[in-house]
């Protein structure tokens, strides 16, 4: 799975790099800022195996959650032409609650996501003061999880800092205020793979998750 998101991530990096030499003496090119800000669902797979009490027996966990925060994210970025536009993001995503019960095993918690990207977006014409966005994007992803697991007689509480790919597509509209102002209305789709990562206090338990986002954002940019 790694290799396929590895991959993507070089294709993506590859089709930015494509994009550059696209209509650079068009007059309406330029760099950009902006930022955006969101709501954010995420589906999780958790699986770990951590030994029970005083090490007579180990217990395997593989859960699945469902959890929603807010999320805020920055970029730069140039515009090639008017349909044609690439950049670097940085998003960090709020504090994501979770409560799960599955047969004898109880786990409650709260993750934190941060993702750095580069992506290509490409934005043709609908209308005067109106375009479409679409837009893929890959780079690294981090969560840092805070775990209380409870299985039988053993309870441990513990960090993973999971770290990973990211590989992802925004749809949305874009809509002209001025020469220099334009806002974005996007629903971004973000499948994030981590390396398996070990306990902070335990280094020989081992966890691993994979992550599906969905997110709706409002976001504004100004161009130079």
């Amino acid at each position: 799975m790694k290799k396929i998101y590895l991959g993507k991530l070089l294709v993506a990096i590859g089709l930015v790099g494509a994009c550059a030499p696209i209509a650079l003496a068009d007059e309406n090119s330029g760099v950009f800022i902006g930022g955006e800000f969101g709501y954010v669902r995420s589906a999780i797979d958790f699986e770990t195996t951590f030994n029970g009490l005083f090490g007579l027996y180990s217990h395997s966990v593989s859960l699945k959650s469902n959890d929603s925060t807010l999320s805020g994210g920055i970029k730069i970025g140039y515009i090639f032409s008017p349909n044609h536009r690439a950049y670097f993001a940085y998003n960090n995503g709020g504090k994501r609650e979770h409560e799960v019960h599955e047969s004898s095993v109880y786990i409650k918690g709260e993750q934190q996501t941060k993702t750095v990207v580069v992506g290509y977006s490409f934005t043709p014409q609908i209308s005067e003061n109106k375009r479409f966005l679409l837009d893929i994007h890959a780079g690294s992803a981090k969560t840092h999880a805070v775990e209380t697991i409870t299985s039988g007689f053993t309870t441990i509480k513990e960090d993973i800092p999971f770290s990973g790919t990211v590989v992802g597509v925004r749809l949305g509209t874009i809509y002209s205020i001025n020469k220099n102002m334009e806002l974005e209305f996007t629903v971004k789709i973000d499948g994030l793979s981590y390396d398996e990562a070990a306990f902070k206090n335990s280094s020989t338990t081992k966890a691993k998750q994979d992550q599906t986002d969905v997110g709706f954002f409002i976001g504004a940019n100004y161009k130079f």
